[in-house]
């Protein structure tokens, strides 16, 4: 019994070897990183002829993420950046959650897609009607990402990324633009942001 006592712990303990070695060999293949680059940010009306959206602007984002092996080809890459998005005339500050499913075309580029979840936590406007022009914005934004990426170097890589919004993130319904003695009340247009990225990625460590 003894015997049957020891084989049965020494299986156990192997077992448990064996999955720390893997869950070790797989935390080793994340890698972490940070990411910076330019965009061109604007955003669309839907649904809304009569009014049109704003001039694109030259902005920024900046933030980190993660590179999480699948198999040999695919990976997922959760990231988290900060973004001003907006058109020409006004900021929209954004914390994004980006989840990107990427898939190796070929050596060093990559293909992905995945959505983006943004959370706006400062906006400022810088155009106005007598000076007394005002709207809600609304603190969620959601939007669907896609992509390329292509390593330059085993820790350095370049990538090209289009972000489309896809929920309205303005509530024009509530948009009051004062116009000398009265105000006009626009109606509910559906706004959505647009961009279009070029980044930087450096992963951590060895």
């Amino acid at each position: 019994m003894s015997n049957h006592y020891n084989n049965h712990m020494k299986k156990l303990l192997f077992s448990l070897s064996l999955c720390m070695l893997l869950s070790a060999t797989a935390m080793a293949q994340i890698r972490v990183g940070l990411k910076a680059g330019a965009m061109l940010s604007n955003t669309v009306v839907i649904d809304a002829d009569s009014l049109p959206g704003s001039d694109a602007k030259i902005s920024y984002l900046v933030g980190g993420f993660l590179n999480i092996p699948i198999n040999s080809k695919f990976s997922v890459q959760p990231e988290l950046l900060y973004a001003n998005k907006g058109g020409k005339d006004y900021n929209r500050h954004y914390i994004n959650l980006p989840i990107m499913l990427q898939y190796k075309l070929i050596d060093k580029l990559k293909v992905e897609v995945g959505p983006e979840l943004g959370y706006l936590f400062r906006s400022y406007s810088e155009f106005s009607f007598d000076n007394n022009r005002s709207f809600d914005n609304k603190d969620l934004d959601v939007g669907i990402n896609f992509g390329v990426s292509y390593d330059v170097l085993e820790k350095l890589n370049i990538g090209l990324r289009y972000n489309m919004g896809i929920i309205d993130t303005h509530d024009f319904n509530q948009a009051r633009f004062g116009l000398g003695s009265s105000d006009y009340i626009y109606p509910d247009f559906n706004v959505q942001n647009r961009t279009l990225q070029l980044s930087v990625g450096w992963k951590l460590g060895k």
